[in-house]
């Protein structure tokens, strides 16, 4: 997906070493064990004080914070997410053990809208002191970029990624009533609406917005994208049956799906996942090329 999305000639990849040039300690040891953290619900909660410790040497780097004490006040945490979306429940995890293993208080401040351009406008804007981080994914730093003719930021002269702590897939998910099974079922549902078949996100571009493009383009069936400024709103739309489909991270369904009120159908992931193995991906469901994992860490100001 990254590959189908990306602008020609630019890459965060391709960024990434001039970058650890100017920070080593965020492409370091450190940054290179977040890395491979895969996040999962309940094995997040007992790795957590590790992680939330090797997250604090990126945010102690002289590249960083050059004070010789940091932090001297509470830190600012902008989270471009609403409360209860994955990306809102990760920054309060790593948020309150970095407090702990800091000695000072994480502050989450929600900052919804717009894709994620306010809340990443508003933290290329703040000092470059160390007291403003923010937490981060390719929506922000990859997609927004094609999106938005003018997102507010440049991800490549404004922030600086600290690090990248975990991933997660999405899940295909229907109103429980909708009689569907497999994804080759919701694919001909949608054939027959002609373009009418609805799906939400939790904002324009956003995993779950370029998940229903993905299969859009694979399948070569149209749909209609249903944008909610928030992703639990997109994820109750699905609940409540006003639209038709959603493709949410993991994390934020996983209640709803064990409860009955969403039908879970596919992962979006390479191979199936721990929490939900009865679930195909959507290339086992036939989606060629078809694979979503959203990754997600912190960034900070540039300077």
């Amino acid at each position: 997906m990254r590959r189908a999305l990306r602008s020609p000639g630019r890459s965060v990849r391709d960024e990434e070493p001039d970058r650890q040039a100017r920070c080593g300690a965020a492409g370091g040891p450190a940054a290179q064990a977040a890395r491979s953290t895969r996040f999962t619900l309940g094995g997040a909660m007992k790795r957590r004080t590790l992680l939330a410790a090797s997250l604090a040497l990126p945010f102690a780097a002289p590249c960083v914070v050059r004070a010789q004490q940091w932090p001297t006040r509470p830190i600012r945490l902008i989270v471009p997410y609403a409360p209860g979306a994955t990306g809102d429940i990760a920054g309060r995890l790593y948020g309150e053990e970095l407090g702990k293993s800091l000695g000072q208080s994480v502050v989450v401040d929600n900052k919804t809208g717009a894709g994620g351009t306010i809340a990443m406008a508003e933290l290329a804007r703040a000092p470059a002191d160390g007291h403003t981080l923010g937490v981060v994914a390719q929506g922000l730093l990859v997609y927004n970029l094609g999106l938005y003719k003018s997102p507010g930021y440049d991800p490549f002269k404004d922030l600086v990624l600290l690090s990248v702590n975990f991933s997660v897939a999405n899940v295909l998910i229907l109103h429980p009533s909708n009689p569907a099974k497999t994804v080759a079922d919701v694919i001909e549902q949608a054939r027959a609406k002609n373009g009418e078949f609805t799906f939400s996100s939790g904002g324009i571009g956003t995993s779950h917005h370029m998940s229903g493009v993905l299969l859009e383009l694979r399948s070569g069936v149209k749909m209609t994208h249903v944008p909610y400024r928030a992703t639990p709103a997109g994820i109750q739309a699905v609940v409540n049956g006003e639209v038709a489909m959603g493709m949410f991270n993991m994390p934020t369904v996983v209640s709803l799906i064990r409860a009955g009120k969403l039908k879970a159908i596919a992962v979006t992931s390479e191979r199936r996942q721990e929490l939900f193995p009865e679930l195909p991906t959507m290339i086992e469901s036939g989606v060629k090329d078809f694979v979503v994992d959203t990754w997600l860490g912190f960034g900070a100001p540039i300077g």
